[in-house]
Formats: structure tokens, C-alpha cells, sequence
């Protein structure tokens, strides 16, 4: 006749307090693996997007065109943040920081760009081909032909560069910016555009 094993109540006491620490120790496990998967996803970054006239962004592959003054404002406006791009977008700003040094090496202006700080000495630009899964709360992504589909929720700020023309497209910016609210407009001649118009958008709603 078997015999079932008879516990004395503090073990039994102890085995339950043991149990609720186990199932303790995976809650915890669990919500901290969940607030890392819900900070990815929504952590807060800000887009940068090149359009035309009919908010293309590229053709046949290629973006639909480029000013390197743009690209000297975004570097002014993201320094000491960190930039995210596609591998081939750095070219773009490789540019305007060979400009910068070869004004530099003029006599009495090198001293004058040291005081002021060049972007070289703050944070650099980040390449990579997955940017917008790696990209931080407060990064900028420099976005090109890469789909949004499904990072609309982690994006908190766009900026519009608009090329007031109208260029063969073949990928167009399709975020609906009815639901965001227009922060600032601001337009300045571009070097290879009369007028380039700059704006910038959040996710608050609309006036």
C-alpha cells in the first residue's frame, strides 16, 4: 500500500513561498522583456525625406535630385544627434564636409570654424541598411526609398525638404501629413535650386 509523504506545515509553507518567488522572478523577466520590445517600437525618432512637387523621392533607383546646401542644413540642424542613412547617403554629406575643410585651410577662418565647433567633433553619422530598426529616441533617419510601412508609430517629427520642382518619380513619401501638425516653414536658396522650402512636422494632430 503506498503511502503519500506527509509534510509538516512550514514545508509546506516554504514550498508556496518558494512557487511565488519562481512565478515572481518570470513576471519580471516577462514585463522586462516587454519594455524593451515596446521601446523599440516606439521609441521617438525624426525623419528626414527629399521631395518634389508630387512628393517623389526617387527614380529608377536613384533620388530624384540633391543640393548640397540641403545637405549642409541637415547637418546644422541634427549636430550632436545622431544621424542614421542608408549606405550611399553618406556621399551626400561627405561633400559638404570636404567643402568645410577646404575652406578651413583659409587664412584667418579655420580659427573662427574651431570656436564654433564643426560638426566633425560632435556625433557622426551612422550607415546602415537596417537604420530605421536601430535608430534611438531622438535619432534622425535620413530616408530615401526605404518603405515606413509599420514605423509610422516610432516617428515623432518629419522634415520636409521640398525641391518646389517637378522630377520623374517612381517612389513617392506617402505618410498622410493631414494627421500632423506644421511646426515651421522656412525657405532659403539652394545651390543648385532657387528655392528649396523646409518644413517640419509632428504627430500632435492637426491646428
Amino acid at each position: 500500500m503506498d503511502f503519500m509523504p506527509v509534510f509538516k506545515a512550514e514545508k509546506w509553507l516554504e514550498v508556496v513561498c518558494l512557487l511565488r518567488i519562481v512565478e515572481s522572478v518570470k513576471l519580471c523577466r516577462g514585463f522586462q522583456v516587454l519594455v524593451e520590445i515596446v521601446g523599440k517600437e516606439f521609441s521617438d525618432v525624426r525623419i528626414i525625406v527629399c521631395v518634389d512637387n508630387r512628393m517623389g523621392v526617387c527614380f529608377n533607383g536613384r533620388r530624384v535630385s540633391r543640393d548640397r546646401m540641403v545637405s549642409g542644413d541637415i547637418l546644422e540642424m541634427t549636430r550632436g544627434n545622431v544621424l542614421w542613412m542608408a549606405p550611399g547617403a553618406d556621399k551626400l554629406f561627405e561633400e559638404v564636409f570636404k567643402a568645410k575643410e577646404e575652406v578651413c585651410r583659409e587664412p584667418g577662418i579655420g580659427k573662427k570654424m574651431q570656436d564654433a565647433g564643426r560638426p566633425e567633433n560632435e556625433k557622426m553619422w551612422k550607415v546602415d541598411r537596417d537604420f530605421l530598426e536601430k535608430a534611438e529616441e531622438e535619432d534622425f533617419c535620413f530616408v530615401e526609398g526605404e518603405n515606413l510601412a509599420g514605423y509610422e508609430g516610432k516617428i515623432t517629427e518629419i522634415v520636409l525638404y521640398k525641391w518646389n520642382r517637378d522630377y520623374p518619380a517612381d517612389v513617392f513619401f506617402e505618410v498622410d501629413l493631414s494627421k500632423w501638425r506644421l511646426e515651421e516653414r522656412k525657405e532659403f536658396s539652394g545651390y543648385s535650386h532657387e528655392k528649396i522650402t523646409k518644413e517640419i512636422y509632428n504627430r500632435q494632430g492637426v491646428l
